[in-house]
């Protein structure tokens, strides 16, 4: 549900991000994701799995994270229509690290330093699996069609280079004094030490 109001809002071109109830301390209340939407400025909140349920701040409009979070009243508006939440906003997030394996996360926080590891979004292609797919594919295709030209040119660029090759030491030997000069004789044999 949350995927798809995200793509809703974005199309509509409402900036929008994930918000990940994370586990607390304790290891309660996480596994829950939610949408923020941003509208006047702030960072709104709504609940697109728990029937678009939205939590309001005392001046009737729709609250923040941090307002929920501050707030046990209003974070308690959830349990008239759904007696049965079990997540908390004691660890809200916007990027879901868990998803990952357990040895990467300290490598990625000890990179991006605790701040901006704290304040990272889930990146917008996530959340777009057929734009991912397009994309993917046409890397692929990319890759390829040059491993194929590559391929198809080395034989080419190999008879360049081995002409090359035979012409430099052609000139070498007929411009050197030395073996131009002296009369000499190739012999081939099985026993070069006969020759010692």
């Amino acid at each position: 549900m949350s995927r798809t109001l995200l793509n809703a809002l974005w199309d509509l071109e409402i900036p929008a991000r994930k918000l990940q109830l994370m586990k607390n301390s304790e290891g309660k209340g996480g596994g829950h994701t939610l949408v923020e939407y941003y509208d006047g400025g702030k960072w709104k909140v709504i609940a697109p799995s728990d029937s678009a349920f939205v939590w309001r701040n005392k001046h009737g409009e729709i609250a923040t994270a941090q307002e929920i979070q501050e707030s046990k009243a209003i974070f308690s508006q959830i349990y008239v229509t759904h007696p049965s939440f079990n997540y908390l906003f004691d660890n809200p997030r916007n990027i879901n690290w868990d998803k990952l394996p357990t040895w990467m996360i300290p490598i990625i926080k000890f990179t991006l330093g605790n701040e901006l590891f704290n304040s990272m979004q889930t990146p917008r292609l996530y959340d777009m699996p057929r734009h991912a797919l397009l994309y993917f594919f046409l890397a692929c295709t990319l890759i390829g069609s040059l491993s194929i030209i590559i391929l198809r040119r080395i034989p080419t660029l190999l008879k360049k280079t081995g002409k090359r090759d035979s012409s430099h030491s052609a000139q070498t030997v007929s411009s050197h004094p030395v073996l131009c000069n002296e009369p000499y004789t190739i012999v081939t044999t099985s026993n070069p030490a006969k020759y010692r």
